[in-house]
C-alpha cells in the first residue's frame, strides 16, 4: 500500500477546523478496521 500524505489548510471562517476533525475520525475509524483486520488474519478469528 503506498504512504499518502494528507494536509488541511484553512483561512478563518473556511470550516477548515470542522474539516479537519472530521477527516481525522474517519482516517482513524480507517486505520482501527485495518488493525483489526490485520489481527483477523493473523490469528485467524471469526468476527463477532
Amino acid at each position: 500500500m503506498a504512504k499518502r500524505i494528507i494536509t488541511i489548510s484553512r483561512e478563518f471562517g473556511s470550516g477548515g477546523r470542522f474539516m479537519g476533525k472530521e477527516v481525522a475520525k474517519n482516517l482513524v475509524l480507517y486505520f482501527l478496521q485495518y488493525l483489526f483486520f490485520l489481527w483477523k488474519v493473523k490469528y485467524d478469528t471469526e468476527e463477532e
